[in-house]
């Protein structure tokens, strides 16, 4: 089942500006940097399930984190909820060994229980697992409506030359889901290039919504920073992170 929908939204970095629809095969170049879309998922939240088509997936496997993710997972017990703050290596996690992930502010938390979606646990894909969230989760950080920063991502020497990081969020607790993201290039010849995809829409209940931007021609030492648009002053956190490689598969995990 195609969970997959269409909306508006805008890619900023051209010479210009530029707003439409876009599908998996729309060719839009912003110095590299892409905002190709994004994918509904629910019903256990397949992210893995090659059964359930996913549009914007660049790898074409039907598979998020085909290369790499970072899970938000949580546990019931809430002494045991909050999983650490800045270290991602305590998150439910198989990262690539060519893209180093790190938040941009100390002030940012490892997952956290404000509430969860479940997601297919890819330890055994037949099983679900807890998603919480990752973020900025203190208020009095943020001002409503503005953007913030939440990761940098640090492209290593045996980065491919193209590939993709999709951004995973839902609204369990919708205070903490931003409205809006951004991928800016922060470091590199590319510097200030971004995209970004302005205006989210609303997730339904057991649902999540899959953002994926596309990074192309990336050297060793580029840095690309996510940035998010706060939905009120009390925090705002994404839920996972998926890498994939465009044209490729698992290129690069290990």
């Amino acid at each position: 089942m195609n969970l997959s929908r269409s909306f508006r939204l805008a890619l900023v970095g051209l010479v210009g500006c530029w707003a439409g629809s876009l599908s998996h095969s729309a060719s839009i170049t912003a110095l590299g940097v892409q905002a190709i879309g994004a994918d509904y998922e629910a019903r256990g939240i397949a992210w893995m399930d090659r059964l359930v088509p996913k549009e914007h997936d660049v790898d074409r496997n039907s598979a998020f984190g085909s290369a790499g993710y970072w899970l938000a997972k949580i546990t019931m017990d809430p002494k045991e909820s909050y999983t650490g703050g800045l270290d991602l290596s305590s998150m439910l996690a198989s990262p690539p060994s060519w893209l180093i992930v790190a938040p941009t502010d100390p002030r940012t938390n490892g997952a956290m229980n404000y509430g969860y979606r479940r997601f297919q646990d890819p330890r055994d894909p037949g099983e679900k697992v807890n998603v919480g969230y990752m973020g900025r989760l203190f208020s009095g950080l943020l001002v409503k409506g503005e953007y913030a920063t939440l990761y940098d991502f640090t492209v290593g020497d045996t980065a491919p030359a193209d590939f993709a990081i999709t951004i995973a969020v839902h609204d369990e607790a919708p205070f903490l889901m931003p409205s809006g993201l951004v991928l800016e290039q922060v470091m590199g010849p590319g510097k200030g290039a971004e995209a970004e995809l302005a205006k989210l829409p609303a997730v339904s209940s057991q649902e999540a919504l899959f953002v994926t931007f596309r990074i192309s021609g990336a050297r060793s030492g580029d840095v690309f920073r996510l940035s998010g648009k706060a939905s009120s002053d009390r925090g705002m956190a994404i839920n996972a992170i998926f890498v994939d490689v465009v044209g490729g598969s698992a290129a690069g995990r290990r």
